[in-house]
């Protein structure tokens, strides 16, 4: 079964923060074993079963911090209505113009409607000469 454009996109979105989030993984994995912190590259490297424990180093990093960079693009998504002006493309663009065209049929709630305060004046009032 074919994937709809916007399952594609939103597919598409989550599938590039894993890989942003998987390359600062690596990224992070390699300076840690450069730097030798803690002497765990000097450990691993010594150790004859170096490359199981590169292995099992680098797949929980790249799981972390993976899930990490699609938290981040996910939770990015929050105030996108309000920044961007209304287009159907992007990640989540259909179910937005879905979203948008049910909520404008109806009334605002009072909470957005636009508050027209009849407040009293709260400068003092001016000195007149005397």
């Amino acid at each position: 079964m074919p994937l709809q454009d916007h399952q594609r996109h939103a597919v598409g979105f989550l599938l590039r923060h894993c890989a942003f989030g998987t390359l600062g993984g690596f990224l992070f994995g390699a300076l840690f074993l450069y730097f030798d912190i803690f002497e765990l590259g000097s450990m691993i490297f010594a150790s004859p079963d170096r490359n199981l424990f590169l292995v099992m180093l680098f797949f929980d990093l790249f799981i972390t911090f993976g899930s990490l960079g699609m938290g981040v693009g996910i939770m990015g998504l929050a105030g996108l209505e309000s920044r961007v002006p209304f287009t159907r493309s992007g990640p989540a663009g259909a179910a937005r113009g879905r979203f948008r065209e049910r909520r404008s049929a109806r009334r605002p709630s009072p909470r957005r409607r636009r508050r027209t305060a009849t407040r009293p004046e709260t400068r003092p009032a001016p000195i007149s000469p005397a």
